[in-house]
């Protein structure tokens, strides 16, 4: 059953390239930047781990490169992880959706009429 359902998918990939390639992509671009913020964030909590009072210290080079620039900077926000993660998800679900409603309107077509219409 698995293996039928995987050919109608293939096959509704196939039948609607234009709108597969746009779903496809928007999911590769959304998984490959969520990936990219995941590793910055994890990178920048790596620092200073195993300094007793981490929590105190700062890097030297950001002071020097934005203390100029943040003095006079009137909003400061911290941003929350699930900000980055859910646009990426929601993605991922619209595009599985997509793919999903698609294939099964393939299924449920009479390959009789489908056959008749094409030729």
């Amino acid at each position: 059953m698995p293996h039928h359902i995987l050919k109608l998918a293939y096959r509704s990939l196939l039948k609607n390239r234009s709108f597969s390639l746009i779903s496809l992509f928007g999911l590769a671009v959304s998984l490959a930047a969520s990936m990219v913020i995941f590793q910055h964030y994890f990178f920048e909590l790596s620092f200073d781990k195993n300094i007793p009072d981490s929590e105190r210290t700062y890097r030297i080079i950001t002071r020097l490169a934005l203390q100029k620039w943040l003095v006079n900077f009137a909003y400061k926000t911290a941003l929350p992880w699930w900000i980055f993660v859910l646009p990426g998800i929601i993605v991922a679900c619209i595009a599985m959706l997509a793919i999903s409603w698609q294939t099964n309107a393939a299924a449920r077509l009479n390959p009789v009429l489908t056959l008749s219409i094409n030729h």
